[in-house]
């Protein structure tokens, strides 16, 4: 199929698409940053932008992610992006966007690709701890485990929906890396240090803390279904709805987990 007519029906259906992959893909052709974009639209984190464009050059590119985890998300962006545009859509361009899909699907199965994204997820978060111990900032930290990030535990309706799964939020009045080694001894994985947060005051963090488990509890992301631990500080959320709650009280972003870096 000719490239250029490819393009034009892709972006055709891009331009019509009502959901957040239609929002970022307006945004960019309008030149806006990642950070711009993630502010226009309201949402807390470059991470929620970046997997989104990498969606988007999945596309119009065949630019296919090279993270297991992030394959795994894209090939079902890709099978929502054919259902909602079809219209706009040849057959011919459906097979090919469904080719792609089927190959990040390859890659989301992939033993050597899941092996190299350990080792960036275990080198990332050693450098976060190091930084911390180094630095002995309090902060507010999110980690979970690696099974439990690819695989959710309460899966959105769709691609548009964000899926929720274990996550742990507390807090160390020293360093969160501290915190977070601590209490994994004894887990049959190492844990994914995802984000970090610091305030301007640490003694205010861990009224802070509170508040932003209270939060996720309202709105139903508590984590009453995980018996087993009994730790208040397991929640069934996801990353966006963490950085969400913890944009609204003020703190910044200090590190935040990226699955296709090694930096």
């Amino acid at each position: 199929m000719d490239n250029e007519q490819y393009l034009k029906e892709v972006q055709k259906a891009l331009e019509k698409d009502t959901t957040r992959l239609g929002d970022v893909w307006g945004l960019e052709k309008k030149e806006k940053s990642p950070n711009e974009i993630a502010e226009e639209l309201d949402v807390s984190t470059y991470t929620f932008v970046y997997g989104y464009r990498r969606f988007i050059q999945a596309i119009e590119e065949e630019n296919l992610p090279n993270s297991p985890t992030v394959a795994r998300d894209c090939g079902r962006a890709l099978r929502g992006f054919i259902k909602r545009g079809w219209e706009y859509l040849s057959e011919e361009t459906i097979q090919i966007l469904k080719k792609r899909a089927e190959e990040c699907d390859r890659i989301a199965t992939d033993l050597q690709a899941l092996e190299e994204e350990d080792a960036k997820v275990e080198k990332q978060t050693s450098q976060a701890e190091e930084s911390f111990e180094k630095s002995g900032i309090a902060g507010i930290y999110v980690y979970t485990y690696p099974h439990y990030y690819r695989h959710p535990v309460m899966r959105g309706e769709d691609d548009e929906a964000d899926d929720r799964t274990y996550l742990k939020i507390g807090m160390s009045e020293k360093d969160a890396s501290e915190r977070v080694m601590q209490q994994t001894t004894g887990m049959p994985e190492p844990p994914m240090l995802l984000q970090i947060w610091i305030g301007e005051n640490d003694s205010e963090l861990k009224k802070i803390e509170k508040k932003i488990h209270d939060h996720l509890r309202t709105i139903g992301h508590g984590n009453h279904q995980n018996s087993r631990s009994g730790s208040k500080e397991w929640f069934l959320t996801n990353e966006q709805s963490v950085a969400s709650t913890a944009n609204l009280l003020g703190l910044k972003l200090r590190f935040e987990l990226n699955l296709e870096t090694d930096d």
